[in-house]
């Protein structure tokens, strides 16, 4: 995936459009697929349960709903969502 700017013919590389995740998390309904496979940590396996969830749910009121047992993933993978993503309201 590439992000462009304002500037015609300016792209930003994959790398760098990973280091706007480092200033603030992104929107966990707003994310698309594409978006989420940059996140360091989640593959495309981890971004299509995401996906699947917001389908099967709805808008997420806290990341923390991705928790089991009522979500798809564990403590492990959480800590990586917790730094990467948030909800709508910050949580």
């Amino acid at each position: 995936m590439s992000v462009q700017n304002q500037t015609p013919g300016a792209v930003i590389a994959q790398g760098d459009a990973r280091s706007f995740l480092y200033f603030e998390p992104a929107d966990i309904n707003r994310i698309d697929l594409e978006g989420l496979v940059l996140i360091p940590g989640i593959g495309l396996t981890s971004a299509q349960k995401i996906m699947d969830f917001r389908d099967q749910f709805g808008f997420i009121l806290d990341i923390e709903e991705l928790y089991q047992p009522a979500g798809p993933f564990g403590y492990k993978k959480m800590a990586v969502l917790r730094q990467y993503l948030k909800a709508g309201d910050g949580r």
